[in-house]
């Protein structure tokens, strides 16, 4: 199965890479509230590696949709 079939696999009636779209971008703010005080600093960094891993994930299914791979 080619990445780009994977990208647009549905879930819920939404493609993955909505999905893992959207999950980097949750993450991302969950991470700047710790910054704010309003979700305890002990959970930044676990929060960070997960929004960069969901954001490196999703990177790659985009690269991999629009170059047709």
């Amino acid at each position: 199965m080619a990445v780009a079939e994977i990208a647009y696999a549905e879930f819920a009636g939404v493609a993955l890479i909505v999905w893992s779209g959207i999950s980097s971008l949750a993450l991302v703010v969950l991470t700047a509230l710790t910054g704010r005080n309003l979700l305890p600093v002990k959970y930044h960094r676990k929060l960070a590696f997960a929004a960069i891993f969901f954001a490196f994930g999703h990177g790659i299914l985009a690269a991999a949709a629009n170059l047709g791979l």
